[in-house]
């Protein structure tokens, strides 16, 4: 993916993100040029590689990135807050139950 981003992202972006953060396989872009720019670089980005394609969402008010929602608030600052996927099941292992210590 590194390879990928030197290619076909950093030289597309320079002076149109505030933020480039990626963690795996995770991007967060915020984006200072405008909408119609940011469509057609991510339609461009999607046709440089058979397997590689990205999903997106775009958003002025607020985007869920891994396990945080990131938001605008009343005052224009950027604020996070816990996110949820609705498909999170909340299972978790209490930590004296008798499964393998490799699940744990």
């Amino acid at each position: 993916m590194a390879e990928f981003e030197m290619i076909y992202i950093y030289p597309y972006i320079t002076n149109k993100v505030k933020v480039f953060l990626r963690y795996i396989d995770d991007i967060f872009i915020i984006w200072t040029g405008n909408l119609t720019g940011l469509k057609n670089f991510l339609k461009d980005l999607n046709n440089q590689h058979e397997s590689i394609k990205f999903d997106y969402s775009i958003s002025k008010k607020s985007v869920a990135f891994l396990d945080t929602l990131v938001y605008i608030d009343d005052k224009n600052l950027l604020q996070t807050t816990l996110y949820r996927k609705k498909t999170d099941r909340q299972n978790f292992l209490h930590k004296q139950s008798e499964h393998p210590h490799s699940l744990k």
